[in-house]
């Protein structure tokens, strides 16, 4: 998948770079795409995992809305995410979230993605959302790239975003990997060189060259339907932030 991680305490929000594509036999992933997890708009971040192109969708709305112009929310089905303040570093709503302490309602902590759970165990022993990725792409496949973060109090972080998820596949084909199950103890090979000698990787590759696959940063609430109380302290959030 992916691991983001919300520190309040340390004011600030993490997450790691890497997009995935499931298959039967491994994960073909890409790293470092330009395609961030974390949006800034409107005095907020924003902290994503799941659907590719649903992000997509929240980030034109949150981009359309910051400009002023007035667009659907799109459907929180398929993603997680979660919505903090800049400065303050205070919480402001989540969706999806696998662990949130001390509760969901006002976390001071907050993990989700597959690799949740090693990045809480880490982050209970260190305090260090930077340290809580790392630990998790070393115990989740799903789960790699460059650390990206966002301090909330001064803005400073090392997102990109500047490919959309339209332009995924080029990465892919760029500089994708192959990870054969079980995973973290397989060494990746070149999606390319995978494809000369594998049928089934060349089958994805074509799938990919055709833009017919779905990308992912998994997470376990792709997985779920939001309830209506969740859509309505969704709608409620959003029109604090963007009127």
């Amino acid at each position: 998948m992916t691991t983001n991680v919300y520190d309040q305490s340390k004011l600030l929000i993490t997450s790691d770079s890497r997009w995935s594509i499931l298959t039967d036999f491994g994960v073909i992933y890409v790293d470092d795409t330009g395609f961030d997890k974390i949006e800034i708009s409107k005095d907020h971040a924003f902290v994503f995992a799941g659907n590719a192109g649903v992000i997509q969708l929240w980030k034109d709305y949150i981009r359309a809305s910051q400009a002023g112009i007035p667009l659907a929310r799109p459907s929180a089905k398929g993603i997680s995410l979660l919505v903090a303040k800049m400065g303050s570093g205070s919480f402001v709503e989540a969706y999806g979230q696998d662990i949130s302490l001390p509760s969901k309602a006002k976390p001071v902590v907050s993990f989700a993605g597959t690799g949740s759970h090693p990045a809480a165990v880490c982050w209970f022993a260190n305090k260090c959302g930077k340290r809580a990725i790392d630990s998790a792409k070393a115990r989740d496949y799903y789960s790699g790239g460059t650390v990206s973060f966002l301090e909330l109090d001064t803005g400073v972080g090392n997102q990109q975003n500047n490919r959309n998820a339209d332009k995924l596949s080029e990465a892919f084909l760029d500089k994708g990997m192959v990870m054969y199950t079980p995973g973290i103890t397989s060494a990746s090979v070149p999606l390319n060189q995978a494809a000369a000698s594998d049928p089934r990787v060349a089958e994805w590759l074509k799938k990919i060259a055709e833009g017919s696959v779905e990308i992912q940063a998994p997470c376990d609430s792709m997985f779920a339907e939001p309830t209506e109380e969740e859509n309505s302290r969704l709608d409620a959030a959003m029109a604090s932030i963007f009127g």
